[in-house]
Formats: C-alpha cells, structure tokens, sequence
C-alpha cells in the first residue's frame, strides 16, 4: 500500500508543477508538455521507476475513464449555442477538413503513411483523441509512431496560441473602428434566441423530468453515466464494423442521454468525479513515453514541425476561405479553426487577454469580448471534445 500511495503522490506531484508552469504562462506552456518533459526525465535518470502508473493503480481506471468521459463529453453539447453559432461551426469543421486533406496529401510526402494520418487526431484535438490513437498505435506495434501522437498533442499549443493571439488581436482592431455592426449582430442573435425560445415552450419535445436534488448524488450520477457508457460500448462492438468506434457511440449515446433527460448536463463534474477520472486518463500519457529514449525524441522533433506547421497553414487556409464565403473576417476564420490546437480553457483565457488589452474602456472590452468569446469558446467545443474524438475513432480503422 505504501508503494501505491508513494507512486501516486510522485505522479501528482508532476503534474502539479506542469499546472503551476501552466498557470503563471497563461497556458502557453502547457501542463501537458511541462509534465510529460519532467516524467521523460524521471524515467531516464531512474527518479521514477516504469512501473510507477501500474503501481499506482491507475493504468486500470484510466482505461475505465476513457469511456465515461466521452459519455461525459456529449452532455456538454448545447444545442442552442451550437445554432445561434452554426457559421462558427460550420468554420471550425472546415479547418478541420483542410487538415484532414493537408495530412493525406503533403504531410505524407515528409513522413510514413502512419505518421501522417495519425497526426490528424491531436492537432484536431486534445489529450482524449490522444490517447484514443496512441493507445492503438502501442497495440498495434507502432511505439514509435505512438509517441509521437503524444508529442503532437503536447507541443502543438506552441502553434496555435501566438497565431491565434495575433489574428483575435486583429479582429479586436476591426471591432474598435466598426463598433456598430457589432452592436446589430448582438441584437440579432437576441432577438433570434428568444424566438427559438418561444418556439420551444410552445411545441416542447419529450424529456424526462430531472431527478430531484437530493438524488443527484455521486453515486447515482455515475450509475447513470456507466449505465450509457456500457450501452453505447455494446453497441459500439457492432458500429465499429462500419468505421464508428466504440469511443464515438458514447459520445452519441451521452448527446443522445441527455437530450432526453436521463443525464444531468456536465454531469461528472455534478458527480463530483471529473477531476479524478482526467488525473487517471492523464496518467496513461506516461505510459507512452515511458519506454522512449532521449534519441527517440530527437529523431521525432522533425515530423513534429513539420505536421504542426502544414496543419496550422492548412486549418488557417480553410477557415479563412470559409469564413469570408460566411461574413466573417479571415482572422476570425482562423481563430476559429486553430482553437482545435489548444481548446479550452485557453481559448477562454485569449479572449479575456485580447479584450482587456485593445479595449481603452470596459464598454470597449465588453464589446470585443462579447464577439469573440463564444466564437472560440463553441470552436473549441465542436473540435476539441466532438470531431476529433470522432476523426480519432474513424482512424483506427484505416490505419
């Protein structure tokens, strides 16, 4: 037991200097690539034996979380939000597209077939697209290609947060000049979300009545989410014949679940259990990486650049083309679209950044900030926690 406990506090304990690191960057050094460098290190020099995530025991519900997280992830879908921002959805998912194509066409000139497909799923995600695709790549005897996905996913904030910074600050320039048609797009979208409103209360689709509070515990909550995990997974044994992995009917079946009021929204976060299971999911990074050498690493810092830089230019081309068919300035387009590379809470920190910063006075913050909050916030949700888990789930079976 105390070997457990000294593994899990040896863990924590790097993953609380990557937050800190995090914290005081803003997040433009990332708690995973500060924490994944520190656990590389301990592993090389012996401060941390390989075996420290078994020891743990955290390999285990790691592999558990997976799937109640993407369960979890589709009762954050709010489908209002998604419609009254459809031209921000309709342009994050084309960045995601130009991606896709750039990986396929002059991304695998530079590197294996492998390589280049599966840098598809982290630079049009996060950390569970991830580990979705480096777990497969390890299983398929593909280590090397594994580590590399991670890798991806920890250095592409690199990327995406100083393009992104400079195009919302040029967005916020624009704002300042042509504050009115700011001002006339907010009333519209008012005006067009509570007359969604009305349409609701008058023709109200079938949903289950919520649980009371007093039955909204842990333990029920997380029934709930295990009963649509497993069914989604029984479900998914079938699905996945036809290119839909199991991983992406949880998201359906959590999307689904909580339309329809058997799932509380967010509801891990209710259940006092989100933090947890992320600790434990994010401790299977490591176990990636934890059978690399120093020469491993180096040998991957081209591939790297190299998808990183193609991805960025190919979102960016994408989006911008889209957002200029769709009204929107090609900055904005390509924030939009780079979101997928850092997501939130670093989307949110960005647009607090750019509106305190080019704002003179708090009704010219509010005003750029009211813009393009819910652009990159809603960016980030549709590729971040939706398409990339799916992408990551088509892959699998292509690869």
């Amino acid at each position: 037991m105390l070997k457990m406990i000294l593994s899990f506090a040896a863990i924590a304990l790097i993953w609380v200097i990557g937050d800190i690191i995090s914290i005081k960057t803003k997040s433009f050094v990332s708690l995973l690539l500060t924490g994944l460098a520190l656990f590389a290190i301990a592993f090389w020099t012996g401060l941390l034996p390989k075996t420290a995530i078994g020891a743990a025991g955290l390999a285990t519900v790691g592999s558990l979380s997976v799937a109640l997280i993407n369960t979890h992830m589709g009762s954050l879908m709010d489908f209002k939000q998604l419609l009254s921002e459809w031209k921000t959805v309709v342009i994050a998912v084309g960045g995601l597209v130009g991606l896709i194509i750039g990986s396929i066409t002059l991304t695998r000139l530079f590197m294996s077939r492998a390589m280049a497909l599966s840098s598809i799923a982290p630079i049009s995600g996060g950390l569970v697209a991830t580990l979705i695709m480096a777990t497969k790549l390890k299983a398929i005897g593909l280590p090397d290609v594994a580590l590399f996905v991670v890798l991806l996913c920890a250095f592409q904030s690199f990327v995406g947060i100083p393009i992104t910074s400079w195009c919302l600050n040029r967005e916020a320039a624009r704002i300042l000049k042509n504050p009115d048609s700011v001002g006339k797009s907010s009333v519209n979208k008012q005006t067009a979300s509570s007359s969604e409103n009305k349409k609701e209360t008058t023709s109200q689709r079938f949903k289950l009545p919520p649980l009371p509070q007093k039955y909204q515990t842990t333990y029920i909550l997380l029934f709930k989410v295990a009963l649509v995990a497993a069914l989604a997974l029984w479900v998914g044994q079938y699905t996945n014949k036809i290119y839909l992995h199991p991983y992406i009917m949880c998201l359906v079946f959590g999307v689904i679940a909580t339309y329809f009021g058997f799932l509380e929204r967010d509801i891990l976060t209710k259940a006092n259990s989100f933090g947890f299971l992320m600790f434990a999911l994010m401790a299977l990074l490591p176990a990636m990486i934890r059978d690399a050498s120093p020469h491993d690493v180096v040998t991957l810092i081209g591939p790297i650049v190299i998808s990183l830089v193609l991805g960025a230019i190919f979102i960016g081309i994408f989006s911008a083309i889209i957002a200029l068919m769709l009204g929107y300035t090609k900055e904005m387009g390509i924030a939009i679209g780079l979101s997928a590379m850092y997501g939130f809470p670093t989307s949110y920190i960005l647009a607090h950044e750019v509106s305190r910063s080019a704002g003179k006075t708090p009704e010219e913050s509010a005003a750029i900030l009211n813009h393009i909050l819910p652009k990159v916030l809603v960016a980030g949700f549709v590729t971040v926690t939706i398409s990339s888990v799916i992408i990551a789930g088509v892959l699998l079976n292509i690869l």
